[in-house]
């Protein structure tokens, strides 16, 4: 069972993963993923370490 806020997190959290994959994509467009997923990952972990902070103080 999920709780309120381990929804919003997950929610969140996809968000900003098809965020990043949509513009990783764009910017490499023919290179191989996971050379683009590594360069985006620690962004989208601080992203989603922020997003869930927010929603937690709101």
């Amino acid at each position: 069972m999920f709780n309120k806020e381990d929804q919003v997190s997950v929610k969140v959290r996809n968000q900003v993963y098809v965020k990043a994959h949509n513009q990783a994509w764009h910017k490499v467009q023919y290179q191989a993923w996971e050379q683009v997923w590594d360069q985006v990952s620690g962004q989208v972990q601080w992203e989603v370490s922020v997003k869930v902070h927010e929603v937690k103080n709101v």
